[in-house]
């Protein structure tokens, strides 16, 4: 009886994750798109997130991370100068996948942090002219 029961909840996480989560194919087969930010090798080494507050056509939020997964999410590193970030949107449902609209952005943030942990005591956020996607991809550069 306790098997059954614990195997029924670990099926019952499992479930609640591939519902929740979103994929990891997308981000492998390249579905999804990408924002490039070139220009700020003053933070190489560093890790970075984009996020905005303005809403995307189908009125998602969008983010840019490395991955999302039950725990949070992943980071992407600054390397020579650029950092490539694959973008996300989340539903009203709750559900993450990886973007692929023609948006505007107005109101983009780089959030900046010196390691791969959320410490946003040390965080630096650059606030980005307005750029689009085109086919959830854009690459814009730090003036």
């Amino acid at each position: 009886m306790k098997k059954n029961a614990i195997f029924g909840l670990l099926v019952i996480i499992l479930a609640f994750c591939f519902i929740g989560c979103g994929s990891d194919d997308d981000e492998k087969d390249g579905v999804g798109g990408i924002l490039t930010i070139n220009n700020i090798s003053l933070y190489d080494n560093r890790y970075a997130h984009f996020y905005t507050y303005d809403k995307v056509s189908n009125d998602s939020s969008l983010l840019g991370v490395e991955n999302i997964s039950m725990s949070g999410y992943t980071m992407v590193q600054i390397k020579n100068g650029s950092v490539s970030l694959p973008m996300w949107t989340i539903a009203s449902s709750g559900q993450w996948s990886r973007y692929s609209g023609n948006d505007t952005i107005s109101d983009g943030v780089l959030a900046i942090f010196i390691s791969s942990s959320f410490d946003w005591d040390d965080a630096i956020e650059i606030n980005l002219q307005p750029f689009t996607f085109l086919n959830g991809n854009a690459t814009i550069s730090i003036e």
